[in-house]
């Protein structure tokens, strides 16, 4: 788990990525925190590697807004991401949750979030009457408060 506060983005797959080749509540590292790439660099190329299928990537560059792409990632597919902060120990970025989560992504987020020390919240991505993108919810919470707000959040449908 201490591997992953060594990456710039964290991707926390949904139950809709089963489809894609890949497991429900799985998390993927992208870049490396030190290193020069940023997250929205990190987004293409988890995008480039696992959703090359997926037409609008193929619109989208490092020069597009980064709320667009967040909210094609957690709306549209339904992956949580964490942007990842952290300057030497300590461990601090922004999560952003889909409307609803499914019960492995509730315990990836819950597994490697319980070692952050202060996190950004963002949730409930919107696109609003001019087609921006809005949050409508943003909060800087402690270590305890967003575990809360993960376990609080909406469960993702069960496919048959």
């Amino acid at each position: 788990m201490e591997e992953l506060y060594k990456k710039r983005l964290m991707v926390f797959c949904s139950e809709d990525d089963i489809e894609n080749g890949l497991e429900d509540g799985k998390v993927f590292g992208v870049g490396d925190v030190e290193g020069d790439e940023s997250h929205m660099e990190c987004m293409l190329e988890y995008a480039k590697e696992h959703y090359s299928d997926v037409p609008v990537f193929d619109k989208i560059d490092r020069h597009s807004p980064i709320l667009v792409v967040m909210y094609i990632f957690t709306t549209v597919l339904g992956n949580a991401l964490f942007f990842n902060w952290s300057v030497s120990d300590d461990k601090k970025g922004v999560v952003c949750l889909p409307p609803k989560i499914s019960d492995k992504q509730r315990k990836a987020l819950t597994d490697v979030l319980s070692l952050v020390d202060e996190c950004e919240l963002c949730y409930d991505c919107k696109v609003n009457n001019n087609g921006d993108i809005d949050w409508e919810e943003e909060y800087e919470l402690n270590r305890k408060q967003i575990l809360d707000v993960i376990a609080k959040t909406k469960s993702a449908d069960k496919k048959i």
